[in-house]
């Protein structure tokens, strides 16, 4: 029927409506948040090679060498 398929555009609507700032401002000012999402991905896999790394300058040297092999 009609009204069913219209649901997914009525739910589409909605979450629109619901996060509308974050699109603006994604189409506003193209900034992600992957590279943070990335950055906490590898210090929590470099924690955990480590079993936590309690020796905070190490832990810098270490981030020091996962990030600029990544440029």
């Amino acid at each position: 029927t009609a009204e069913s398929a219209s649901n997914p555009l009525k739910r589409f609507a909605k979450s629109l409506s619901k996060n509308f700032n974050e699109v603006v401002n994604f189409l506003k000012y193209r900034i992600t948040s992957g590279r943070i999402e990335a950055a906490n991905a590898s210090i929590s896999r470099i924690q955990s090679k480590t079993c936590g790394l309690f020796n905070i300058p190490y832990l810098f040297l270490k981030l020091r060498q996962a990030f600029y092999q990544q440029i």
